[in-house]
């Protein structure tokens, strides 16, 4: 089982007021000779009285923190969440506590740049025991700590995989209740290197080695896609990896070059939350600001909608 993940550049944290001597209610610190070995402890606030209401609170100091988190370089917000982490889910790979109490997108982009399987991560804060059950046998204190927690995932994050909201490390109504409060996560920018500010992407043209099309990035239009007003439209091409869609895009607009292609609009499709591949729409004409209305649209029972687009031009 997953321990909680409750789950998070340019200045990518954000301060939160470190842990004090919390006003803890009677049944919160029963010491006893069993409670020896503490849990690992970022030293977030704890908020309030430290309960479980005093987490959850709306306006509480740590929701009110995380709303305030960076976007790294090379990512894009899939959702943020005052309650409730990512779940395990087939694409979890590992979490890790960060251990400076400040909610530090930061920190957790480098740990997915570093993994070579990472396409996005979560983080958040934690309700955690300060002793933690497993090794304190018989330890009755229910003191609580605030943990940052951050999860990696292999694949792209969506608003519905962040259910995991809360648990019990005993029976209900007597263990240690943990929760999972400012819940950011963060997908990985198909083809991108969060380690540059690059926005451009160059490709050889066919048959000339010695000739480059270089495409720039003119715009981040997030979860709307272009819907052209004229005849600019030349088709769309369908990439399955998300690594490799930008380079495919421009590779796909110079390989249309003689239908006039000097634009493309590259974005991740979703069917009922979950990714169908990154779409890439060529045109050939520069698309005005006022032509991204394309939020997506109904099929039957199935919703589909658009995140990360991203449109590149010829420079």
């Amino acid at each position: 089982m997953l321990t909680f993940l409750l789950m998070p550049a340019m200045a990518l944290t954000v301060a939160v007021p470190t842990s004090t001597t919390a006003t803890l209610g009677p049944l919160l610190a029963k010491k006893n000779d069993a409670c020896v070995k503490e849990a690992t402890n970022s030293g977030a606030l704890v908020p309030g009285n430290g309960t479980v209401e005093a987490y959850t609170n709306l306006t509480g100091p740590l929701i009110v923190a995380a709303k305030s988190g960076v976007t790294p370089v090379g990512y894009q917000r899939a959702y943020s969440k005052s309650i409730g982490a990512a779940v395990q889910i087939a694409s979890y790979l590992t979490y890790f506590i960060i251990n400076n109490p400040a909610y530090d997108t930061r920190q957790c982009a480098e740990r997915c740049d570093a993994n070579k399987d990472c396409k996005a991560f979560n983080v958040y804060f934690a309700r955690d025991p300060k002793y933690e059950p497993n090794e304190n046998s018989g330890c009755d204190d229910l003191t609580p700590i605030t943990n940052v927690k951050c999860a990696l995932f292999s694949d792209k994050l969506v608003r519905k995989d962040a259910t995991n909201k809360e648990q019990s490390d005993g029976p209900a109504g007597t263990g240690f209740v943990r929760v999972a409060v400012g819940s950011s996560a963060y997908n990985k920018l198909a083809n991108s290197n969060s380690n540059s500010n690059s926005n451009t992407i160059t490709i050889t043209r066919p048959g000339n080695t010695n000739q480059i099309a270089t495409f720039t990035q003119t715009r981040d239009l997030k979860d709307k896609a272009i819907l052209a007003q004229d005849n600019s439209y030349l088709g769309y091409r369908t990439f399955a990896d998300h690594e490799t869609a930008l380079q495919g895009c421009a590779q796909a607009c110079v390989d249309a070059s003689s239908s006039g292609c000097i634009t493309f609009d590259s974005y991740v499709l979703l069917k009922n939350g979950r990714s169908e591949g990154n779409q890439c729409a060529l045109y050939s004409k520069s698309q005005k600001d006022n032509t991204a209305t394309n939020a997506g649209y109904q099929a039957g029972n199935d919703r589909y909608t658009i995140q990360e687009s991203v449109v590149y031009e010829l420079a």
